[in-house]
């Protein structure tokens, strides 16, 4: 009998309970099938294969392995086992945009761990979830891949890009660095969402304290987010930028009310599809 069928939900949100998964389902494997696993970046994909293979190896009394990232394919290799399973790890969700990026809650049922992530942010350092999501809709669209264009030369040949901006964030390298020397996080990544909502509530407090604006001043934390805390006291002779600040004004008032409606489902406690 399966542990799980198509529509079947397990609770894996702590360790614990992946690990007591992970054990339960190594039972009916025999050899030779192909596990896939489906789920954005830090949702626990990789900690689930940790604990299934040492169970494997626990049972036939092998050396236990650690396994830390999706490179374990290389390694279950070297344990030389007498049956093959691939286990293979997409990252496809963590890559793919959101189907309605216009709606907050949509996002956030599709992608209940950015929910997490924004949260966690707007804990952190203030800003509220709305705004982090307006910013990061401006800047990037939700795409996790997002560079600027590039310019061209006789309007015809691609030529080098405006600026080092990438990612959710559209961060630049130089501010990117700053971000990460200061808060200590080193490994962050301007392709993950959990890494770009956490610099959004960086820059925005920064913001904050430079120049006296409100975390939750939409308008005014864009311009500053957009031109930069040196260049803020110019922008009123930009029509193109307070217009985009408009926008991304107009766009944080529509997630707040949207969050509104949706706020309780979001803060009950999740379990993931299997």
């Amino acid at each position: 009998m399966p542990i799980a069928i198509k529509d079947s939900k397990i609770d894996i949100t702590t360790e614990k309970l992946t690990k007591e998964l992970a054990k339960e389902f190594s039972k009916y494997l025999k050899g030779g099938e192909f596990v896939f696993l489906y789920g954005e970046m830090g949702v626990g994909k990789t900690t689930f294969v940790k604990y299934f293979i040492n169970e494997y190896q626990k049972k036939n009394n092998l050396t236990q392995t650690e396994i830390t990232s999706p490179t374990f394919l290389k390694k279950m290799k070297i344990l030389k086992l007498n049956f093959l399973i691939l286990i293979i790890l997409f990252i496809s969700a963590c890559s793919s945009v959101p189907k309605n990026t216009a709606n907050s809650c949509s996002i956030f049922e599709e992608r209940y761990f950015w929910y997490k992530h924004a949260k966690k942010s707007e804990k952190k350092w203030g800003t509220p979830v709305y705004l982090q999501l307006a910013i990061i809709k401006m800047e990037s669209s939700f795409d996790w891949l997002a560079k600027p264009p590039r310019q061209k030369l006789f309007k015809v040949i691609p030529y080098k890009r405006p600026s080092s901006s990438f990612g959710y964030s559209q961060a630049v390298k130089g501010t990117w660095k700053q971000y990460k020397n200061e808060t200590g996080n080193k490994y962050a990544a301007r392709s993950r969402f959990k890494d770009s909502v956490d610099f959004i509530g960086w820059y925005t407090n920064k913001t904050e304290k430079i120049l006296k604006i409100s975390r939750s001043d939409a308008f005014n934390q864009y311009v500053a987010y957009h031109e930069g805390w040196g260049n803020y006291k110019n922008y009123k002779k930009n029509k193109k930028v307070i217009n985009l600040a408009k926008r991304v004004e107009k766009q944080s008032n529509i997630y707040k009310q949207q969050l509104l409606e949706c706020k309780n489902s979001l803060s009950t406690s999740k379990y993931i599809i299997f």
